[in-house]
């Protein structure tokens, strides 16, 4: 027993060390409630195993269920988005087309049980309201109390603007993937049923049909 502990051990501090386990895993994060208010989302890009294993429970229990999941706030510093970054990641999964903010998360300081109230708000707000957000360093944080992280999006995002198969082109592929889940329901969360429920209706029908038809044959950067 002493040595399968050991071994335990050893696997454990080698996967810390590993580059593998440094590994971004992005999680979406969202209200508590079943019935949101905002209905609005934003993307947490996580590194450490630590917080990825505690953002997992989330997901998987829900925040404030248990004293596991006591504490359900996530405290992460946020910065303007720069375009020559690239393509911006933070985007609200929540909503057709998969929005980006103009906004981003850069790090991540802790799971919080309570913070400041002048911390509080939610990701459209902080849209509206940019420069009361960013301060003069263009560095700003975030940690609304109505919010968790509700579902783990992966190492590779769900795709935007309906290129569900990333390909750069929206064409007969990504019309194969909504024919697949065609009519599927319980898409409770935009990045269910492989990004396909367009419309964020929980149901992939001919409403996200349309919506599909505006990106035809479009471009995508």
């Amino acid at each position: 027993m002493k040595r399968l502990g050991l071994v335990a051990l050893l696997l454990l501090v080698d996967c810390l060390n590993s580059p593998v386990c440094a590994e971004t895993v992005y999680f979406l994060v969202a209200e508590v409630s079943d019935q949101p208010h905002y209905n609005d989302s934003y993307v947490l890009p996580l590194t450490d195993p630590c917080d990825i294993a505690y953002a997992r429970k989330l997901v998987e229990f829900g925040a404030y269920t248990s004293p596991e999941t006591s504490a359900g706030i996530v405290n992460a510093p946020i910065d303007r988005w720069d375009p020559n970054n690239g393509i911006n990641k933070n985007r609200d999964y929540l909503q057709p087309g998969i929005p980006a903010w103009s906004w981003y998360v850069t790090g991540f300081y802790d799971f919080a049980e309570l913070t400041m109230e002048v911390c509080d708000g939610w990701p459209t707000g902080v849209e509206d309201s940019l420069e009361g957000w960013v301060g003069e360093e263009g560095v700003g944080q975030v940690c609304f109390w109505a919010y968790t992280v509700v579902a783990e999006l992966g190492t590779d995002l769900e795709p935007w603007d309906c290129d569900l198969d990333i390909s750069g082109t929206v064409d007969m592929s990504d019309l194969a993937e909504i024919a697949s889940h065609w009519l599927d329901s319980g898409c409770c969360h935009r990045y269910y049923c492989e990004g396909t429920d367009l419309d964020g209706s929980g149901e992939i029908d001919f409403y996200d049909f349309a919506i599909f038809a505006n990106y035809w044959l479009a471009g995508v950067e």
